[in-house]
């Protein structure tokens, strides 16, 4: 059984991992996500995080929503190398907390109707063993 917040959660996660994997590869090598890259990596990476879950069993996210919340938490993270210096350990930080709030909020936002349309769907266990 699917529940809304299953959904919701896997998707916020998703949309971390995508995160996650920019701000790595930006505080190892700056010029690798400067930019567009970064924000097109991240979202790659939260929507190829998606479809794993899907592999590994009945673990469902929205796609969409986790792939608009990572690239957008990525936004978010590279905005903040104006202000700190970039591909530092303190831009990892506060680049990772701006991020992570913004994506986190567009996640969840997102992933609603998804949730609300899958668990609307599902039948219920009475009506499946009729």
């Amino acid at each position: 059984m699917k529940s809304k917040l299953e959904i919701i959660s896997l998707t916020v996660c998703c949309a971390f991992a995508g995160l996650l994997v920019m701000l790595v590869l930006g505080m190892a090598n700056w010029t690798v996500v400067r930019g567009l890259n970064g924000i097109l990596l991240s979202g790659v990476v939260a929507g190829v995080t998606g479809v794993l879950l899907r592999s590994f069993g009945e673990l469902r996210c929205s796609y969409g929503a986790a792939v608009a919340a990572g690239m957008l938490a990525a936004y978010g993270a590279l905005a903040t190398a104006e202000l700190v210096q970039p591909g530092s350990v303190e831009w990892a930080v506060r680049g990772g907390l701006y991020g992570a709030f913004w994506g986190g909020l567009v996640a969840v936002i997102f992933s609603i109707p998804k949730a609300l349309v899958a668990t609307h769907r599902e039948p219920s266990a009475a009506e499946s063993h009729a």
